[in-house]
């Protein structure tokens, strides 16, 4: 900014008090006028009858002198600039496709955070909301709908477990019975090998025969005991195998149990079997004893039958334990298969949860919609974003509005700055919180504080831009050109009013008035100007009496009259200039 010399304004105070001086000069010395008594050059009637006659210099005319006054100065920098919105909000619609159904702030009007603008039409808005409530609504029931299916798959599991731990427990007692049956196995070699000694016995008994022959008369007796003996046990047998046989005809034993008891039944058969071919071989033995030697042989391949008869008995006991054993993979089969029903139904589980998990995410999605509608909703009033003026108003009734297009204006908080333009010199005095003094277009002065100095400099014109804070409530508007000035500090001047100095070939000058009432002119350097008042760097002393008024008239060494101050009595007024 190009700050304005105060050259101006002292020539046209200068301009002024000539014009004026001329006016009392020709009415006070013209030659063909009459000079009044009570002319205001307050010469005295004597000097004045005697002035052709007196050798006394005429003094040139009535002058107002001062003496030069030391005062203390603020530090101004004037400026100038625009004064504009401390921040501007542009209020926008943030959804489009709607219309503005009413308008409720114009421009000029002043509105709080959070009041309503506009609105705009909200029909479509509580549609799409609707049709999202009955989505979610849906999107609940499918959740609960997975949620009952994860239960029934568990359940699913739960009875696949109990099904392989009871499969485990017929293994168990499967092969039970296989060790039970061994041990029998066992037992029956063992008859075997008895029945082989028995044998090598009755080889031993051949020499023994005739000489036995009583003992053998009491071996028949007890093989008589032991027919029926195994009589009785036959008939146990075969009253449990044919109870097993109806029972599994039933289905309330298994097949491995009712052979068990058709196998004891055989068993008992064999048994008895056995024991009659004892008795008969003992008869034998006997009657061998008696007949001779030959019968002994007999009564040996009758041993040699029962050891036969024992091993198979060995043999059936073993078919037994293969036919358990046959069992027991059928029963790990089942565990297995059991197993594979549990991994099974976990599958299921599995895929229920992840059927739940996707309907959550349905569901969420769907509420994230709802949000997003209900947020569209909200913005379907427009709302004020903080309190201040709408400057701008392109809101109309029944426009359709756009995402992102302006609707209003707004000078935020209504607070204005003053954006005062300096030099680069002048820069480095300023710093925030300094007052500043405006003069608005309208007169009107008001005082701002420094709020912000630009940190750069426009590389068009050299200036930087002070930010200065306007108070609330004043004149001043947005687009107005203030000038003022910012106050920087004070420092002593000493000062003169504007009039005592005079510009001569390019030169300032002011007039000082010695004892005999001559001027004396005195070159000056000024500074600055503050009030009508100029400040006086260099030329003049605190002493010194300087001509205010009618300078621009005076030469050096011109003899004046003094003006009686305002205040002074008409006594005062009868000093006569020495010669």
């Amino acid at each position: 900014m190009k700050t304005i010399t105060p050259y101006y304004s002292l020539r046209l105070s200068l301009i002024i008090t000539c014009a004026l001086s001329i006016g009392s000069f020709n009415h006070s010395f013209a030659a063909d006028e009459k000079v009044p008594d009570d002319t205001s050059l307050n010469v005295p009637q004597a000097d004045k009858n005697q002035s052709s006659s007196s050798s006394t210099p005429k003094a040139a005319l009535t002058v107002n002198v001062v003496t030069p006054r030391k005062e203390s100065w603020g530090l101004r920098i004037e400026a100038s600039g625009a004064i504009g919105a401390w921040q501007e909000a542009i209020i926008a619609s943030e959804i489009s496709g709607l219309r503005i159904t009413d308008v409720m702030v114009d421009v000029g009007d002043t509105v709080q955070e959070g009041q309503p603008l506009a609105k705009l039409s909200q029909d479509s808005v509580k549609a799409d909301i609707a049709q999202q409530e009955a989505a979610i609504a849906q999107a609940e029931a499918a959740v609960v709908q997975a949620e009952t299916s994860i239960q029934q798959a568990e359940a699913g599991v739960s009875q696949a477990e109990a099904g392989v731990n009871q499969a485990k427990a017929g293994v168990e007692q499967v092969r039970a019975t296989v060790a039970q049956t061994e041990a029998g196995v066992l037992q029956a070699e063992a008859g075997v090998l008895q029945s082989q000694a028995g044998v090598n016995q009755a080889n031993a008994n051949l020499a023994q025969s005739q000489a036995t022959i009583s003992q053998v008369t009491a071996q028949v007796n007890q093989a008589a005991a032991g027919v029926n003996q195994a009589l009785a046990t036959l008939g146990d047998a075969q009253t449990n195998a044919e109870r097993a046989r109806r029972l599994r005809a039933t289905g309330a034993i298994a097949q491995q149990e009712a052979d068990q008891y058709a196998t004891n039944s055989a068993t008992a058969r064999a048994a008895l079997e056995a024991q009659k071919a004892g008795l008969t071989a003992q008869k034998a033995a006997l009657e061998a004893q008696k007949a001779a030697f030959n019968a002994l042989k007999s009564g040996v391949s009758a041993k040699r039958a029962e050891v036969q008869a024992q091993q198979a008995a060995v043999e059936a006991q073993r078919a037994v334990v293969a036919a358990k054993q046959s069992e027991i993979k059928s029963q790990l089969a089942a565990v297995d298969a059991q197993d594979a029903g549990v991994e099974a139904q976990q599958a299921a589980v599995n895929v229920q949860r992840a059927a739940l998990n996707a309907q959550k995410a349905a569901k969420a999605v769907q509420e994230a919609a709802m949000l997003n509608q209900q947020i569209r909703l909200k913005h379907t009033t427009i709302l004020a974003p903080d309190e201040g003026t709408i400057t701008t108003r392109t809101a109309a009734l029944g426009n359709v509005v756009q995402i992102g297009s302006e609707l209003f204006r707004l000078i935020r908080g209504n607070k204005l700055e003053w954006h005062a333009e300096v030099t680069g010199l002048e820069l480095g005095k300023i710093r925030e919180g300094q007052t500043a003094t405006i003069t608005l277009p309208t007169s009107e002065v008001i005082e701002g504080q420094v709020r912000m100095v630009s940190p750069t400099l426009n590389v068009n014109t050299r200036n930087a831009t002070v930010f200065i804070t306007l108070p609330k409530g004043s004149g001043a508007k947005a687009g107005m050109f203030a000038t003022g000035a910012i106050l920087s500090g004070t420092t002593e001047a000493i000062t003169l009013p504007q009039s005592a100095v005079i510009l001569r070939d390019g030169f300032r000058y002011v007039f000082s008035v010695g004892s005999n009432n001559r001027v004396k002119q005195h070159k000056v350097r000024i500074g600055r100007f503050l009030d009508g008042k100029v400040e006086i760097l260099e030329g003049v002393n605190l002493s010194d009496d300087i001509v205010t008024t009618g300078g621009a008239f005076l030469n050096d060494g011109d003899v004046i009259n003094r003006a009686a101050p305002a205040d002074a009595t008409p006594a005062d007024n009868t000093e006569t200039p020495a010669p």
